[in-house]
């Protein structure tokens, strides 16, 4: 084999073990202690949780004052707190809070209102308190006391939308009642609270 041969295919072969290899190995520098594989170097603004990086998922979610509550006579027995986890490597902007109730079984009806929040935005990799409810022990039972219910079962279902920089996320609570005497909707909660805002009467 000539020099220029000889030469030609030592290139080659480099060539071909560069490709095999990929343009850039990992340097020493490359950063990723959490291996999430997103490397600081790349942005990733915590490299101890593996949950948070760049493009990181933002989640709401809600301690429910009386969840499981079987009847409208219990107060809730904590105090309802909202919160947001930003997984992501931007601060999230907080926007409007949006509470859906719907009545179900042998009621009907529901109502939709906004209630305000106590933060305006979250920072990357943190987890804040947007919200508290009422107090525990201080939401009485409204329950549609006006408006009879027809006997048999109510149920409730409440929707909390939260609309972010992010997008919107949702949390669900339903819950119901059985009342023999039919005098009682499952709105368990006081006036202006998240829980009800007013008396809904059945349709």
């Amino acid at each position: 084999m000539s020099p220029r041969s000889r030469g030609a295919a030592i290139v080659a072969a480099a060539l071909a073990l560069f490709a095999a290899c990929g343009a850039r190995s990992p340097s020493a520098l490359d950063t990723d202690n959490d291996h999430d594989g997103f490397t600081v170097q790349a942005g990733d603004c915590d490299d101890t949780n593996a949950a948070v990086h760049p493009g990181g998922d933002v989640l709401f979610t809600v301690d429910f004052a009386f969840a499981g509550t079987p009847a409208c006579s219990a107060r809730n027995p904590q105090q309802q707190v909202y919160r947001v986890t930003n997984n992501s490597c931007t601060a999230v902007s907080l926007q409007t809070l949006q509470v859906s109730l719907s009545l179900g079984g042998s009621c009907s009806g529901g109502q939709t209102y906004t209630v305000p929040l106590e933060t305006a935005q979250v920072a990357p990799g943190a987890t804040a308190v947007v919200r508290h409810g009422a107090p525990a022990g201080t939401v009485a039972p409204l329950c549609c006391q006006s408006f009879p219910c027809a006997q048999g079962t109510c149920t409730a279902a409440l929707q909390y939308a939260l609309a972010t920089s992010a997008g919107t996320r949702t949390v669900t609570q339903s819950y119901g009642i059985s009342d023999p005497s039919g005098r009682d909707c499952p709105l368990c909660g006081t006036i202006d609270t998240d829980e009800t805002r007013r008396e809904a009467a059945p349709m």
